[in-house]
């Protein structure tokens, strides 16, 4: 890791990870996920069964793992931290999705001009995909359109 990606209370992990997560094996046991151990010496035990760890900072897809950067919350937390922070898997940075934001982009401005199928054949997708993209239910984190 470049030294630049982290500003402010950030550490970077130098260790080993697993699936991107800093991982240690605690007092020999199994493998843990080192964010969580550090979220539960600095804030306690999990509030909740299905609490999460969240990273204040937005890094944590880089490692970090300081105690001033974790705290416990919902999924919906985290997901809004990661929407916030622009990691979230949504839109492209889906590894599953076939469109791009710019297909989405000209999907929308051809509304009403070009048949749904003949776009969802365009570009590889189902009728109903485009109906969404076009009402804004799907990919609504792509601003409209003008």
């Amino acid at each position: 890791l470049r030294a630049h990606m982290f500003d402010g209370c950030c550490t970077p992990w130098p260790f080993s990870k697993t699936k991107g997560y800093c991982t240690v094996y605690h007092y020999g046991e199994r493998l843990q996920r080192a964010h969580i151990l550090v979220c539960t010496w600095v804030n306690g035990p999990k509030p909740s069964p299905d609490a999460h760890a969240r990273h204040l900072c937005g890094k944590g897809q880089f490692g970090c793992f300081n105690a001033e950067c974790m705290q416990w919350g919902t999924a919906k937390d985290n997901y809004e931290d990661a929407r916030r922070h622009g990691t979230a898997c949504i839109g492209e940075r889906n590894g599953f999705s076939k469109l791009t934001d710019e297909a989405v982009i000209e999907i929308r401005a051809l509304k009403g001009k070009v048949t749904q199928q003949s776009l969802a054949d365009r570009f590889g997708v189902t009728q109903q995909l485009i109906s969404m993209v076009q009402s804004g239910i799907g990919w609504n984190h792509i601003a409209e359109a003008s």
